[in-house]
């Protein structure tokens, strides 16, 4: 029991910084997972019929359907909607610490754990909602079984991956840096790809089941990925490891941290003295980093050569490896100096994630605000942007009627009730949107920006605006009145 004391030790210290750094739902496509799971339950289980849908997000099943089942079991509201990425993220730490220990030893292994429990990366992802963390928790998972020699389901582990979101396809850079280091037998790697093609027809049988084509998940990527915009410059790399330096904490910057700068300088140390000829295992981790990274800036997104878009949150599959090369060079390159680094590193692990929290906790205020304010008002129907809605039903614990605009939507139906709109968004037309929303009628009362007291983040005609719809009769009873100088 002593033994597994130190291990322990630092998932609790994972847990405590990740309640202490808690984001709850952010931005990306999180609330697009919240909706569609939130809607995927029913009085007699979960159904999954939102897989015949064009929203990519929906074909993502093992990222919606673990959220819909924390639902189902814990309610509908904040902390229930992160259960499953912390769970994730803790099982990623001590996944860690059994890799490296298996490979390199206990002190390594602790050391990598403690690594990762402080990596700012996971810190600002693993509370939020979405599959890269999953990702990175079943590509881990597969490494573990590998090096167990249980072939079959470490294959299962990176079809699992594969189904939670595209970028578990990234095993394949992990399984070929295997192949390279350690040269696997042909019956092993029949059992590994017996294993994930077992997954993949599954999820392909499901998906014939549901919408009546198997390849309808890779339609809906297809089309989807080619009209995304984002970064795809080559320069994205090193302008983000920039960041550590000099935080910006104006945008999710540097969440690195400093790590790839001593991996890199470990690497040439280890190469210089053909490290890897004693332990093939650091090899691994080399090309596991080199062959994800080289993808990450060089590689393409879809069949039609659309180049890959620069998320950070992709090289969550890449935290293992590196807090595993990190504490093998503090051990064994540093010694002297290796207690004084490993504090120099927590600090500023911890510095970069705070500041990069704080950043993302100040954006978040003005998507609460507007529950805030309708939680002080009379009880009505609201309208809101389809954007926003998953975000307000979640604040709302899925307790208020609240309804998307739509096209056709008749100016009649909406009486008494309030509506609550985005300006940015008639302004750019992201959605189709009745028309009247654009010459606001005159007997609606408008009741005030939603906007933060002290915070100036946002311009104004990016804040929500909040109307209340009278209902049809000729003059305001005092209520109305009253209501509308709620503000």
């Amino acid at each position: 029991m002593k033994q597994k004391l130190p291990i322990l030790g630092i998932l609790c210290l994972g847990l405590l910084l990740r309640l202490y750094f808690f984001v709850g739902p952010g931005y990306t496509d999180d609330i697009d997972y919240i909706y569609i799971a939130y809607h995927a339950l029913t009085l007699h289980g979960i159904s999954l019929a939102f897989l015949n849908s064009a929203d990519l997000n929906a074909q993502r099943l093992m990222t919606v359907l673990p959220l819909a089942i924390s639902f189902k079991l814990f309610g509908f509201n904040e902390n229930s909607a992160v259960i499953y990425n912390i769970s994730c993220s803790i099982g990623c730490i001590l996944l860690t610490y059994l890799i490296a220990r298996k490979s390199l030893g206990e002190k390594i292994g602790l050391l990598a754990a403690l690594f990762y429990a402080v990596f700012p990366l996971d810190l600002f992802y693993s509370t939020q909602v979405g599959g890269d963390i999953p990702v990175a928790f079943f590509a881990l998972f597969g490494v573990y079984l590998l090096m167990e020699n249980y072939c079959f389901m470490a294959g299962i582990a990176w079809g699992v991956s594969t189904v939670t979101k595209e970028n578990g396809l990234f095993f394949f850079f992990i399984f070929l840096a295997y192949l390279i280091a350690e040269k696997l037998n042909w019956k092993s790697i029949k059992q590994i790809m017996s294993g994930f093609f077992l997954i993949v027809l599954a999820e392909l049988f499901i998906f014939y089941l549901y919408t009546g084509n198997p390849f309808h998940y890779l339609k809906i990527y297809e089309s989807t990925q080619s009209m995304m915009q984002g970064e795809t410059s080559l320069f994205y790399l090193p302008k983000y490891l920039l960041h550590a330096l000099v935080p910006n904490f104006k945008t999710e910057g540097g969440l690195l941290g400093l790590s790839p700068f001593f991996v890199f300088f470990f690497f040439l140390s280890e190469y210089r003295k053909k490290a890897w000829n004693q332990n093939r295992f650091i090899l691994f981790f080399f090309l596991w980093i080199l062959f994800t990274v080289g993808y990450l800036e060089f590689g393409v997104m879809t069949i039609t050569f659309h180049p890959i878009l620069k998320w950070i949150r992709y090289w969550t599959i890449l935290i293992c490896p590196i807090t595993i090369l990190m504490a093998r060079g503090m051990l064994e390159l540093v010694k002297k100096f290796s207690l004084i680094l490993t504090m120099l590193f927590i600090l500023h692990s911890l510095w970069i994630s705070y500041g990069n929290i704080a950043w993302i906790r100040a954006q978040l205020a003005y998507d609460k605000k507007p529950y805030r304010v309708l939680k002080s008002l009379p009880r009505k129907k609201i309208y809101i942007n389809q954007e926003f809605l998953g975000r307000l039903q979640l604040y709302s614990k899925g307790k208020w009627k609240i309804v998307p605009f739509t096209p056709h939507l008749h100016l009649k139906s909406m009486a008494d009730s309030y509506a609550l709109i985005f300006p940015a968004l008639l302004d750019k037309k992201y959605e189709r949107l009745p028309y009247f929303l654009y010459h606001i009628p005159k007997n609606w009362k408008f009741l005030g920006w939603m906007k933060p007291r002290g915070e100036n983040l946002r311009p104004p005609q990016q804040i929500f605006k909040l109307y209340f719809i009278p209902p049809n009769k000729t003059s305001p009873s005092k209520s109305e009145k009253k209501e509308a100088n709620h503000l």
